[in-house]
Parts: structure tokens; sequence; C-alpha cells
């Protein structure tokens, strides 16, 4: 849509947008935010209300997976400050209250501090995100026959609270207690394979967690200790139902049968208990000495149960059968200690030197059993003689353990030159080892692994002023061998980074990032490259002008080796990225607090994946009478894959609100 569309949306809803800002009426210069006073409070306070149009065209739905902006009257932001002298206050002395994005947009926040000197000290946090994530061409095998619904997709909404309450924040000995609860739910599309057909599934997800905890710090001279205990409780209670067509991705028949799915009903019944206890200690024995440490263990204990039945036409060629209709009970149960412990010394044992040792090591184990029902209806065989079976059962207990220890060490020396130059260096050796155990009706079978990398690190700055800042850092990784197909093997990396402010209303900015991977493994034969450029510059005349201009550059490069489903035969997979990204912003104030600002972001893709996305945005901010002003901005959201236009999208937002400060 063009920006007359929008604009016969201003003139709608014009009259609505009057009735909370009909108190700008007479401009002028703006007051500053001079504070008001209640009772023994002396108070800070801003609230911004508005109302954004929204006009977009092409796919809405990957409007929605990338920015979800809707329209609507809005509260985009409100602050507001009380304080209080020492003891003038009788519940609080201080308090900060702020929410953002209320009204609709997919992200909004709440925040209350609140305290009294001596006494307590009140947090509480509120978010809430709507994650919309519905892209056509991800993993959609009908893509090709010009179905855009995504086969993998979520519309979940997730809502955070935490509180936590300290006693007596300011003394040697600080109880507290805090309780913290996430949750989500919402729609969503996933499959289900069966043989030789994958079938789409409805997903309606439900699950939540809640954690409580207390503890107590004591802050001592040359020690500070932190214990704390607490115990999560996490629930799913999700489930699934057939929402496609009988015929699935693959209408084609399998050993002369029609695999199809008419209908399918699942549902999930999972509860983990978990207690968490934490230790942490800081110990300054003698200066130039810090010794800093933390441990934590975990007891997750799951409980999970799924009843599942399917009917259709389906084929076993486990039990080579045909059937028409199958019930899935299953029940398991899991428990998962975890080990995790941490110890930092910092040492100085003269002026210009600082040695570091970092040790970190964690320890887990899962291990767990189930017993999955099956029970089959209408059966009959896959070949030779036989005739029809009202059911057959079929009974699995499998059973597993993965085990998992890494312990990682990293040494380092930082040593003073002297005229603003420090130079590092250090090296750090990891070791991982796991091990996996099976268990089934046919025996028992496992596998295991081992992983040692070293590392070399070298580096320094050169500081010579506030001016000035050069760092350069590079790390060398040998290892020999990895966990797994995509860890990173033999690497190098290089990262410098340049700051320069050669006035004080000028600063500019440069950082190069080099890595270089490689898995010579005849099972592997993965290599990588990454590299990343960037120059930045900001200019900033006191408060009437600013401007910032940002430019990166980024290459990619991966191949390793693949087999191909079908044949089994060796192959390789190329993946190549091109992104330059780049950004602008002017600001300037014109006249009497009026404000103008303007800039652009967009990112150019070349590659597996060719794109071009442009955000180009303008704002003006116009004082009014008092502690009043308008707002006005617009922004643009241009989004267009090369090769794939019926994922690209274009969006027009307008937005208008009163500010009060």
């Amino acid at each position: 849509m063009s920006m007359k569309a929008i604009g016969k949306k201003v003139v709608r809803a014009w009259p609505l947008f009057l009735l909370f800002s009909a108190a700008v009426a007479h401009a002028g210069q703006a007051q500053p935010a001079e504070g008001f006073q209640w009772g023994a409070y002396q108070g800070r306070g801003e609230i911004e209300i508005g109302y954004r149009w929204v006009t977009t065209a092409g796919n809405r739905d990957m409007y929605r997976s990338m920015v979800n902006l809707g329209e609507g009257p809005r509260l985009l932001r409100s602050d507001i400050s009380l304080r209080a002298g020492y003891g003038a206050g009788v519940l609080f002395d201080r308090l900060d209250f702020s929410m953002y994005g209320w009204g609709g947009d997919p992200h909004n926040t709440m925040r209350l501090n609140l305290g009294r000197s001596d006494a307590y000290e009140l947090r509480a946090t509120y978010r809430h995100l709507n994650y919309f994530n519905f892209i056509p061409s991800y993993a959609n095998p009908l893509l090709g026959a010009g179905i855009l619904l995504g086969q993998h997709s979520l519309d979940v909404s997730y809502r955070t609270t935490d509180v936590e309450l300290r006693l007596f924040p300011t003394g040697r000995v600080r109880p507290f207690v805090g309780y913290s609860r996430s949750s989500g739910s919402g729609p969503g599309f996933d499959t289900i394979g069966v043989t030789a057909n994958e079938f789409l599934l409805r997903r309606d997800w439900r699950y939540s967690s809640d954690e409580y905890r207390g503890g107590i710090e004591l802050d001592m001279p040359r020690w500070n200790l932190t214990l704390e205990q607490g115990y999560r409780r996490l629930r799913n209670d999700s489930g699934a139902a057939a929402a496609g067509p009988p015929a699935g991705n693959n209408p084609l028949p399998f050993i002369g049968q029609k695999i199809v799915l008419e209908a399918l009903g699942r549902s999930y019944r999972e509860r983990t208990g978990a207690p968490v206890s934490k230790i942490l200690a800081l110990i300054r024995p003698v200066g130039g000495l810090s010794v800093a440490g933390r441990y934590i263990y975990s007891m997750a204990d799951v409980d999970s149960a799924m009843t599942e039945f399917s009917s259709g036409n389906f084929v076993s060629l486990d039990e080579r059968i045909i059937y028409a209709a199958a019930g899935d009970a299953f029940t398991g149960r899991a428990t998962k200690p975890m080990h995790r412990g941490n110890l930092v010394a910092e040492f100085s044992p003269i002026r210009r030197l600082t040695v570091l040792n970092d040790l970190d090591t964690r320890r887990f184990h899962v291990s767990g059993d189930a017993v999955l029902a099956t029970t089959f209806l209408g059966v009959r065989p896959l070949a030779g003689p036989g005739g029809t079976e009202a059911q057959r059962k079929v009974t699995g207990t499998p059973s597993g353990r993965l085990d998992f220890k890494q312990v990682r060490n990293q040494t380092e020396a930082d040593y003073d030159l002297g005229s603003g130059i420090v130079a590092r260096a250090g090296y750090r050796y990891t070791v991982t080892e796991a091990e996996v155990i099976d268990r089934d009706d046919g025996g028992t079978g496992g596998r295991s692994g081992r992983s040692k990398k070293d590392t070399a690190l070298v580096g320094m700055y050169y500081r010579p002023g506030h001016w000035m800042y050069l760092s350069f850092a590079y790390e060398r990784n040998w290892s020999d061998r990895p966990l797994t197909r995509t860890d990173l093997h033999d690497y190098g990396q290089t990262d410098l980074d340049l700051r320069l402010g050669p006035w004080k209303n000028l600063s500019l900015q440069g950082r190069v990032s080099i890595l270089s991977n490689r898995n010579p493994a005849p099972d592997t034969l993965l290599d990588s490259q990454y590299r990343s450029y960037a120059l930045g510059l900001d200019y900033a005349w006191g408060e009437r002008l600013h401007l910032s201009l940002d430019y990166v550059r980024t290459r990619i490069s991966s191949d390793v080796g693949i087999r191909i489903p079908q044949t089994l035969a060796p192959d390789f997979s190329f993946y190549r990225e091109r992104t330059d990204g780049i950004g602008g912003s002017f600001g300037v104030d014109l006249y009497r607090g009026m404000r103008v600002d303007f800039g652009y972001r967009g990112i150019l893709s070349t590659g597996l994946l060719p794109l071009n996305h442009h955000q180009p945005y303008a704002e003006i901010l116009i004082p009014a009478r008092r502690h009043f002003a308008w707002k006005a901005s617009w922004q643009y959201y241009g989004y267009n894959e090369k090769g794939a236009g019926f994922q690209d999208y274009r969006g027009h937002l307008v937005t208008v609100s009163v500010l009060y400060r």
C-alpha cells in the first residue's frame, strides 16, 4: 500500500487521537522536566501516549515473523520516580516504575523498584513476548505446489514474572526471597512422520515453570558469601491433532498401499521438579590476591506421559503389517543430577603483572526408563496368507543413560610495559567426555567420545590516553577430535579493535574479526571461514546536532561432507554468505526545542540467500505548552528475497503521540 492509504487511515482515526491530545492545543517553548512535590517525596515522571497506523503489502506472515508491530492506540512509554530524604518516607523512600510498549505490541514490559534505606529492597519485573514465526519456505515440502503455509510454525505468547525481596540491603547480613514464573501458550503447526509419508499437525502449546528461592548474603571486610536454595517446577500440558489433508505430503502409494491419516489426537502430561542449590564466595586474603568461587547443584526429576490415537491406513515395516488404527500409551521417568563449579583467582605479585586463572567444571548424567505400549487395530499381514486381526499389542521398555563431563582451565597473564601498552598471553585447555548407553528389548548398545582442546592466547592493548584505544587478540586451537561434526576443531581467531576520539565531539570505531576452522576427518571434511569488518563514526555538537554512521561487511563460507539420503553416496554441502550492513542517523534541533531525526538501516546480502532489507525512518518533536510535546514518526520496512518474491513484504508505520515530561 502507498502513503496515500496511510493518509486515509490517519484521517479516519484522527478524532480518536484528539480525545487524549486536546491538552496540547497551544504551541510554545517546552518546559524541562522540573519534577513535582508529593508530600515528603520529590518526583519526576514522563509518559508518551500515541496512535500507530500500519499498512502492509506482500507476505503478511513474513511481516509478522520479523516485525509484528500492529495498529491502534499505544502506551509507548511511562516512567515515574519518587525520592524522599533518609527516614522521611513512611513505607518507602525510593520508587521507580516504568512501562513500555503496552496496547498490543508483541513485546511489553513493566518494572518496579521499591525500597526503604536500611530496611528492604523490592524488585519486580513483568515481560510479555508474542513469538510469531510463520516462514513459508522453512521445511515446507509443498512449497513447489504453491502452498505457503509453514508446516513448522508458532504463534506463542510468553509471559515472565520475577519478584525479589531483600532485607537490610546496606547491612552485612542480607536475607532474600524470590519467585519467578514463566509460561507459554498458543497454536502452532508441526508434522508427524510415518512410514513413507508425513502429515501436518496442529499443536496446542501450553507449558509453565515456577521457581521459589531464598537465601542469605554475608558481606564482610575480606570475604563475601551467598547461600541460596531454590526449587523449580515445570509443567507441560500440550496437545496435537491432525490438521492437513489425509493424503499427507507424499500421496504416492508405498508397496501398493496409500498411506493416509484420517484423524489423530495426542496429549502430553509432563511434570518436572528440580531443587537447585547455589554457593557463591569471594575472598580477599591479602592485597593483590582475590579468589571467587561458585558451585551449583541441581537434581531434575521428570515424569512424562503421552497418549495418542490415530486412524487411517498405515504400514509398519517392523511388525510387517498393514493396519487401520493405532493407540499409543507412553510413560517415562528420567533424572538429571548436575554439578557445576567455577573458581577464579586473580593475583598481582608485582605492580605491573596480573595473573588470572579460571577453572570451570561441569558434570551431569541423565538416566531413565520408559514403557511404550502400542495397540494396532484392523491388522492385516504385509505379505503372505492370513486374515484380519482385531488387534495386536506391542510393548517396549526402552531405557538409557547419558554421561557428560567437561573441565576447562584458562591461565593468562597481563604485563604493563608502560606508555599505555599492556601485553597478554595465556593457555586454555578443555577436556570433554560423553557416553551414551541404550537399552531396549533387543539388548544393550552404547557409544562414547572424548575430546581435548588446547588453545594458545596472545594479545595486547594500547591506550596512550582517553583519545585512543587499540586492542589485538589471537587464539590458536588444536583439538584431537570433535564430539560433533560441526564443532570447532583446528581453528585460528583474530580480533582487532580500534577506537579514536581525536576531538571532543568526534569518535571513530573500527573492528576486524576473522575465524578459520578446519576438520579434516574423513567422515566430516569441514572447512569454514568467518570474516567481519566494521567501521563507525559518531559526531555530536552539544545537544543540538548528532550524526552517526556505521558499516559492517560479513563473509561466511562453509563446506562439509554429507551423504545423499536416498543413495548414501558421498557429496559436499556448500554455504556462502556475503552481507553488507549500512546504517546512519542524523538529528538536529531546529528552533526552540523543535527537533528532527531521520536515518536509514539496510542489509544487502548475496550468496545462497540473497536479500535486501531496507529500514528508513523519520521523526519530529514539536514542543507545546508547559510540559507537553507532539511527536510524529514514520518507519518503513522493505524486505526482498531475490528469487523468492512470495516472501517479500513492505510496511509503512506512522505514529503520532503526545509526550508529557
